[in-house]
């Protein structure tokens, strides 16, 4: 699945009103009937995370992150290596 500037269109605002409220109240909620587009749903997801106390990715836990991509990049480079053999 590609959608052309998924954060950064924005979607349209009543969809993303609305897949906000039925978040906010733990409403049922399907995403696979296509009420909503890729862009109403990452334009809410982008608003979510915009408002938490705290970033996901705190400054203190930098090197942890770190760590944890150098690991996934090295297990990645060993499946394309065993992949060649």
């Amino acid at each position: 699945m590609c959608h052309e500037g998924l954060f950064r269109k924005t979607g349209n605002i009543s969809r993303q009103r609305e897949l906000r409220e039925k978040l906010d109240t733990n409403a049922d909620l399907s995403i696979d009937d296509q009420t909503y587009t890729a862009h109403d749903c990452a334009s809410v997801l982008k608003t979510v995370l915009g408002e938490l106390p705290e970033p996901l990715l705190s400054e203190r836990m930098f090197d942890a992150y770190l760590y944890t991509l150098g690991i996934h990049i090295l297990i990645h480079l060993l499946y394309i290596w065993y992949s060649s053999l």
